[in-house]
């Protein structure tokens, strides 16, 4: 797996339908024990960067960034991990993970 660095807090934008062949938004809803909800988004633009054969994907908590890395990646939530992988020119797998 990739280095996940910190994200720098944008909001996520909102995903158009025209935008779906180049890219992915994976949302994951959380409740804590608490009962106050969550939301993950996991952005992924594949088609912006595939000249470079580097694609990233975002992952925003509340819709506001958080994390951000290369693919495949596994990004730490409450819970355990979000994990994103690509086939040859789409998402291949994005899925949450439970934690032991």
């Amino acid at each position: 797996m990739r280095r996940v660095e910190p994200g720098d807090g944008p909001e996520l934008q909102r995903f158009r339908w025209w935008q779906f062949p180049g890219g992915a938004h994976f949302h994951l809803k959380y409740r804590e024990a608490r009962g106050e909800p969550r939301r993950y988004s996991d952005d992924v633009r594949h088609w912006v960067n595939q000249s470079s054969s580097e694609v990233k994907a975002q992952l925003y908590e509340s819709g506001i960034q958080a994390a951000a890395g290369r693919i495949p990646n596994a990004f730490p939530v409450k819970g355990g991990v979000i994990e994103g992988a690509m086939s040859g020119s789409d998402m291949e797998r994005c899925h949450h993970a439970a934690g032991n």
